[in-house]
């Protein structure tokens, strides 16, 4: 999945808020995070990015 296919399956889940894994977590992205962040941004829905650090907790 790169950046591009990602946004597009937040906006068909109609998602309010998501949490992007690590890069670095798996080997199967196609794009860095940053090309999803832009493409979020590009389609108006960069406020729905949550980022945490590593090994932290939130409540959804």
């Amino acid at each position: 999945m790169d950046g591009r296919q990602g946004a597009e399956l937040v906006a068909k889940l109609a998602l309010p808020k998501m949490i992007p894994v690590r890069f670095d977590d798996y080997g199967v992205f196609a794009s860095p995070p940053a090309d999803f962040v832009a493409e979020m941004r590009r389609r108006g829905m960069g406020d729905r990015i949550v980022e945490l650090d590593r090994g932290a907790a939130t409540t959804l």
